[in-house]
């Protein structure tokens, strides 16, 4: 398991993951999103740990010249396919991409078992839900979408609330899933101009432990 919540505006983007490998014999760290600036994106999934590391893999290889974001959009739900049933997956699994495309960004999200593309609007999303402490919030990739009228009040906002919506959650998330969240919160940016910021946040586990 995962933790994975996304903030997305069409100026920018911000995946905020946990690093903590959950299922390993032994306390295993990694950082669950991988940077390609080379593609003018950012990737991250869910799954198995084997499956999470196909994709970020696959994300870092070579591409031809002249490859966008949208190139690589085109085809993540065939890897996503072939990587799921190579490795015979069977909890669910998704991949999620969010790139630049005409100087606007997108998110897109492939889910498991056919992994079709499903272009995200803005908002906020939390990997695993929380809707049945909050009652308000939903799962990736599963939101309603807004009203016309809710989307306008949000992108008055200020980028620091939306970033604050996807960060502060996550120590819920890991008090719901402490065997299977933690380490250190990673956040890792993308903005409208192709600018990639990646950046640890916070220890969880050095929160939670007793003063001295």
């Amino acid at each position: 398991m995962t933790a994975l919540n996304l903030a997305i505006r069409s100026d920018r983007a911000l995946i905020v993951s946990d690093s903590l490998v959950s299922g390993a014999d032994e306390p295993l760290f990694a950082s669950k999103v991988v940077t390609a600036p080379h593609l003018g994106l950012i990737g991250a999934a869910n799954g198995s740990h084997d499956f999470a590391c196909a994709w970020r893999s696959w994300l870092s290889w070579c591409f031809p010249r002249g490859t966008t974001a949208e190139d690589v959009e085109a085809c993540a739900g065939d890897f996503g396919r072939d990587a799921w049933l190579r490795r015979r997956c069977s909890a669910p699994s998704s991949l999620f991409l969010v790139g630049v495309a005409g100087e606007r960004v997108f998110a897109t999200v492939f889910a498991s078992p056919d992994f079709s593309a499903q272009r995200l609007e803005p908002g906020v999303y939390y990997s695993p839900n929380l809707a049945a402490e909050t009652g308000d919030a939903r799962e990736a990739p599963e939101r309603t979408p807004p009203t016309a009228e809710e989307r306008a009040a949000d992108l008055a906002l200020p980028w620091s609330d939306w970033a604050a919506a996807a960060l502060t959650p996550i120590r819920r998330q890991r008090a719901a899933h402490p065997e299977r969240i933690g380490g250190a919160v990673i956040a890792t940016e993308l903005d409208a101009g192709g600018a990639i910021r990646q950046y640890r946040v916070l220890d969880l586990e050095a929160l939670e432990a007793p003063a001295s």
